[in-house]
């Protein structure tokens, strides 16, 4: 397995190396790489590895931007953070949740076993796991509106404060 995993590293950053000349997507590929390694290796092993995971992801969307504009600008920043917050509330709250006995079982240092949630002899879901988990949506939420207000472009359109509605009820 190891063989394979270091011959398709190979293999990606040859290819990134080849088709694209210039040295911004090849660094946020190995960003991804060595942040999803790390993660790979020893995620769960340390406090907040969460983060590592959410990175990687993050920067594995900068490089597909990267590939096609030199110019990295505020939307493609703001998709990218948006990535982040996304893979992050995944791996905190939902695969949190859903493993925290047997993260506690097995000494893994997560925020959900750190925060106290628990399945067993009931579920037990703290206040401070509810509200990180609010607070990550909060922040994904501003990520997603904030284009509709930084950017005139959509304020040209006559019911662009309708379109900010809509995403606000959904």
């Amino acid at each position: 397995a190891l063989f394979i995993i270091v011959l398709f590293y190979a293999l990606i950053i040859s290819t990134a190396i080849i088709f694209y000349h210039t040295l911004l997507p090849l660094l946020f590929l190995l960003l991804s790489l060595a942040l999803g390694t790390i993660y790979d290796c020893y995620g769960k092993k340390f406090f907040g590895s969460d983060f590592t995971l959410s990175a990687s992801v993050a920067f594995l969307c900068l490089f597909g931007a990267a590939t096609v504009s030199s110019k990295i600008g505020l939307l493609t920043i703001i998709i990218a953070s948006i990535y982040f917050m996304h893979v992050l509330f995944f791996n905190i709250i939902e695969g949190g949740f859903k493993d925290a006995d047997n993260d506690k079982k097995h000494g893994a240092k997560t925020t959900a076993s750190a925060l106290g949630v628990t399945h067993q002899p009931e579920i037990r879901v703290p206040a401070s796991f509810k509200a990180l988990a609010l607070a990550i949506e909060l922040v994904t939420a501003t990520f997603v509106f904030l284009p509709f207000f930084i950017y005139s472009e959509f304020q040209k359109f006559s019911y662009w404060y309708i379109q900010v509605l809509i995403l606000l009820i959904l």
